[in-house]
């Protein structure tokens, strides 16, 4: 009896501990699931009341993966190279096409200088690391400065490396920049305010950047003449096979007229962007008037005159020019156009013997938009008369003249 008690004390002591133990664990918890996976979630029992089913499968539940977090990346810009560094020691007087100094020699037909600063060739930025779409920022005289974007960078055979694009600033313009072995040259237009910036060695050995007139550097004002009211453009027709013509066939220097099309990709145009240009709209017969036209212009000098393209190409650099006749003209807005005057050509000054160097290509061309024999002879003499550096009789205002020495590329 008496172990029977004992037996029964010790039970409920038994009993006693293990309900202690119980009340004072902490509950055990089930671990986290892991993110988007399926965790089975126990229910509590519920007794089962009339006309009930009680429930006790799992439910399953899926955790839901967390938003993903936007990350703002931040914008993209493409940080501005300077080319070169600021000109210091600007002389001259600015020119203003506002100020009475201008007005005055525009008027009078003079010439009017600019400013001009030492150029130090060895700030200039490496041209072949440059890319198309790069920014940059060119200075200019009296702390002045513009903006632009790279449209073209090319390397000629010789090494020569060419660099066009377009100005991106309130000042519009283009610019056109070439380096051959340390030789740089460059020309920054404005045409909105009638003036260049060049960079080029003038003949005392020292690099300078010049402020000009930009007649003296480009055909400007354009030749041209007034729209005829009433009178519908000529129309496209079939492209003519263009007779083969030759004015002098052994001479050296030579004008290649070309009336078959082009497509052109050139610093000195339409900012460095391709131009397709589209072949010219006369007849073979036309084609023939002209070439005898251009022929009776330039027969004074060594020049052969033709629109054979193989005596182009085996011309020397320096010793030829090409002028495309073509319609294609969209492309060129002439500063401060005039809706009821059409345009009817353009070229850069000095660049027939000056192709090959500086900024020029060595196939650098002029142009020539006209659609009637007499317009396209006359804008050829005219424009190749710039290519050889003649410039306008009147100076700063229209004229159909160019005048000057044609240099020794004809002789």
């Amino acid at each position: 009896m008496r172990k029977l008690r004992t037996r029964i004390a010790g039970l409920i002591l038994l009993a006693a501990i293990s309900l202690v133990v119980v009340h004072f664990l902490p509950p055990r918890t089930q671990p986290p699931a892991p993110v988007g996976s399926v965790s089975v979630v126990p229910q509590k029992f519920q007794p089962a009341h009339a006309g009930t089913t009680p429930t006790t499968a799992p439910v399953l539940e899926r955790t839901a993966s967390p938003a993903p977090v936007a990350v703002k990346n931040p914008p993209v810009t493409t940080a501005a190279t300077q080319l070169w560094a600021a000109p210091r020691e600007t002389q001259g007087e600015k020119l203003d096409r506002k100020s009475a100094r201008y007005l005055k020699a525009k008027a009078t037909g003079g010439k009017l200088p600019g400013r001009s600063a030492i150029f130090d060739p060895s700030s200039l930025a490496s041209l072949p690391e440059l890319q198309r779409g790069d920014n940059v920022v060119i200075p200019l005289l009296g702390g002045e400065q513009v903006t632009g974007r790279v449209n073209l960078v090319q390397q000629e055979a010789s090494g020569q490396v060419l660099v066009g694009g377009a100005l991106t600033g309130p000042r519009g313009g283009s610019f056109s920049l070439g380096n051959n072995g340390g030789k740089f040259g460059g020309t920054i237009l404005l045409p909105q305010e009638e003036i260049a910036y060049v960079i080029a060695v003038p003949g005392g050995g020292q690099v300078l950047m010049q402020e000009k007139h930009l007649s003296q550097v480009i055909c400007f004002p354009m030749l041209s003449s007034p729209n005829a009211p009433g009178v519908a453009p000529k129309a496209l027709v079939a492209q003519s096979v263009p007779p083969v013509l030759s004015s002098r066939p052994g001479a050296t220097a030579v004008l290649y007229m070309d009336f078959d099309g082009a497509t052109v990709t050139d610093p000195a145009w339409r900012s460095g962007q391709t131009i397709a240009a589209q072949p010219s709209l006369l007849s073979s017969s036309e084609i023939a008037e002209v070439w005898s036209r251009v022929r009776e212009d330039f027969l004074p000098f060594n020049i052969d005159v033709t629109t054979d393209a193989n005596r182009y190409n085996g011309a020397p650099v320096g010793r030829r020019m090409r002028c495309i006749v073509t319609p294609t003209k969209e492309w060129y807005v002439p500063p401060n156009p005039d809706p009821d005057v059409a345009v009817l050509g353009v070229a850069r000054t000095d660049s027939f013997a000056q192709a090959g160097q500086g900024e020029f290509s060595s196939t650098i061309p002029c142009w020539a938009f006209g659609s009637s024999v007499n317009a396209v002879a006359e804008t050829i003499s005219h424009e190749v008369g710039h290519t050889l550096g003649l410039q306008h009789d009147g100076g700063m205002v229209a004229s159909e003249k160019v005048l000057g020495n044609p240099g020794p590329s004809l002789v």
